[in-house]
């Protein structure tokens, strides 16, 4: 594929990170993503790391805005109500997502 890339270094790092995202969004302008060619269980897999991270990277937010704990309870409340928080929002995602297709 040829690509005009709008930097005056085109051996870059920043060039080269360019070009693989117009890969990646002409493949999925094609109607066939990468990791649909996967089977089931693969995707089930990116699908579950992807929801894994999302939690951990709420979770390290929470705890880097609250800074300190005066003990590990603290801590441990903390977290369990974040999480709870967290889940409860996606619960009412799922049950948007739900209803809209039942509509």
């Amino acid at each position: 594929m040829n690509y005009q890339v709008s930097s005056s270094r085109n051996g870059s790092a920043m060039a080269l990170r360019r070009r693989a995202g117009l890969d990646f969004f002409r493949e999925v302008g094609n109607g066939s993503p990468a990791f649909l060619a996967f089977g089931p269980a693969p995707r089930k897999v990116i699908y579950t790391t992807n929801s894994i991270e999302s939690l951990n990277y709420q979770r390290s937010k929470i705890i880097k805005n609250r800074g300190h704990f005066p003990n590990d309870a603290g801590a441990v409340k903390l977290l369990w109500l974040a999480i709870r928080t967290i889940e409860d929002k996606r619960a009412r995602e799922r049950a948007k997502e739900a209803w809209q297709l039942t509509t």
